[in-house]
């Protein structure tokens, strides 16, 4: 008598798949506020740059 071979773990999961949607659009709603957010500072560093800039130039004299 042989003893069988042990079951694949991989057996035991659902097959086809699986989409936990919820977590999808999570992310994408964090990625978004992450983009909002990283537009913002850009355009608030390039605002920040021109006025210096302005300012140096008003220095001159």
């Amino acid at each position: 008598m042989q003893a069988e071979p042990p079951l694949s773990r991989a057996s035991s999961l659902p097959q086809g798949l699986v989409v936990d949607t919820e977590s999808v659009n999570t992310r994408e709603q964090m990625w978004e506020r992450a983009c909002s957010r990283r537009r913002r500072h850009i355009h608030h560093q390039g605002k920040l740059t021109h006025r210096y800039r302005e300012q140096a130039r008003s220095h001159r004299g």
